[in-house]
This record gives structure tokens, sequence and C-alpha cells, in this order.
């Protein structure tokens, strides 16, 4: 049994910012304040077999708003909100990882996270389609992740991962809360079918989201698939093209902002 345990100190001091009021040209600035997290973590790790592992972690997090979240009018379709603080998570999961051999990989999940101070923009409060970052109280995330990999042999690979998440807002259950789907996988393959080329394909699925707090604007449920050839011209540089969106779906991730068609892909990378 190995324990193993941190700390950090956190602190954040906002620039300051000033706003143009174009009606009347006047400059004011906007109001400052800094804030700061104390973030422990402590992890118990438990070797079951020579492969594998199992492990329970706790943790609290800090995460500060950004120059976006506070100022930011969004073309129009928000209201700054300076006076935002930071959002803190306490983290508690448990999981477990195994091996067989060179021929498959496995890993496992469950998490819980409690949230004070949400950081959510908050549709309509103003007037119709104008919104604000706000902090939304408290609220619980929970879910599991399972997933892995085989290796039929040396030069193919396949992969999967599914991810469940169910999220309450405690404080204000009339405020729905956005952007993230309650099912997500992930699948890809790869073939290493000659010794300086790959053949990599990989399909997304996410079921349906909320992209209004008030429960209106709906992202239906998507699938994409990905694919692309990869060529180690030497032995630091690699060629890659793909196509992303293989089959042309509609999709979003926020209703009403629409993501590409099918699109294609150069790219050279260089590894130093």
């Amino acid at each position: 049994l190995n324990i193993v345990a941190g700390v950090s100190y956190d602190y954040s001091d906002t620039v300051q910012a000033d706003n143009l009021n174009f009606n009347t040209q006047v400059i004011t600035p906007f109001q400052t304040a800094n804030a700061h997290g104390i973030n422990p973590e402590i992890g118990a790790f438990y070797k079951t077999t020579d492969t594998g592992i199992a492990r329970l972690t706790f943790s609290q997090k800090t995460r500060f708003p950004t120059i976006k979240d506070r100022y930011s009018f969004r073309l129009g379709s928000a209201v700054p909100n300076p006076d935002l603080k930071p959002e803190r998570v306490t983290h508690y999961e448990a999981g477990y990882a195994d091996s067989w051999g060179d021929k498959a990989k496995f890993n496992a999940a469950v998490f819980h996270d409690d949230i004070r101070d949400l950081i959510q923009l908050v549709n309509n409060v103003v007037s119709p389609g104008v919104g604000q970052n706000q902090n939304i109280g408290k609220a619980r995330y929970r879910g599991f992740e399972i997933g892995g990999s085989i290796y039929p042999t040396t030069n193919l690979e396949f992969g999967a991962n599914y991810t469940y998440i169910e999220r309450e807002n405690l404080s204000a259950p009339n405020i729905q809360l956005t952007d993230v789907p309650r099912h997500k996988v992930f699948t890809y393959g790869q073939w290493h079918f000659a010794e300086s080329w790959r053949l990599i394909g990989s399909a997304e699925y996410d079921s349906d989201r909320t992209s209004s707090t008030d429960g209106r604007r709906i992202a239906s449920e998507f699938g994409i698939a990905n694919v692309k050839l990869a060529w180690n011209v030497v032995r630091n540089t690699d060629v890659e093209f793909g196509v992303n969106n293989l089959f042309d779906r509609n999709y979003e991730y926020i209703e009403g902002y629409p993501e590409e068609g099918r699109n294609y892909f150069l790219n050279v990378l260089y590894k130093f």
C-alpha cells in the first residue's frame, strides 16, 4: 500500500480592466479583486496483483474565473460580472487498472464531486438572449468511466472509453446545468500496416446536452467519425493527412452553433 499526499497554494490577482460606454464614450474601471485557494490531495494505491492497481483519492481544487469569465460582453450576448468568486471542487474517486501481458489494458473509476460557487453562464438575465456568468451556488457531479485497449497483433490496436456523468444543481434546481452530455463514448483503431505508415480511425458519440439554463435550448445527440493516415518520414518528423467528420454529419456542442461538416487537414509534425 502506497500513500501519496500533497498540497498547493494558488493566488490570483485580477488585472485592471476598463469599461467603455460606446454611447457616452466614458471609460470607467471595473472592480478588481484577488482570490486564493489551498488545494490538498491524498491518494492510496494498492497493488492487487503483479499488474493490477486499485486506488482511492481525495482532492480539493480551485478554479479561478478567467478574464473572459469576468469582463467579456461576448459580442453583446453577455453582461460582465467582475465580482465572480473562484469555483471550489471537492473530488472523491475510486478506481482500478490492470493489464494482461501485452494483449489488453483495462481501467475503471467512479467519482463524486461537491462544488461550491459553481461558475456558469446564466441565460436571459437582462433581456432575451443576454446572459451573465454567475456563481450559482452548490452542485453535485457523480458518475463513472470505463475504458480499455486490446492489441490482437503487434501492429493492430483497438480501444474504447465510456463516461457517464449525472449533475445536480443543489442551490437552484430551476437553473439547468449546461454543456455536458450524460453519456459519452469514444472508440479508436490503429493499424501499423508498414514500417513507417499508420492508419488511424476514431468515432465519438455524445448524448444530448442542455445549452441554456432555462432548459429550452437542447443540443441533440450525435455521432461522428474521423480517419487519418500518418507517415513517419524520418525519425522525428511525421506527416498526417486526414478527414474529420467523415460522413458529413450535422452536429452541435452548443445549440445554435453548428460545428464543421466534412473537413480535410494536412499536418507536418516535428518532435524536438
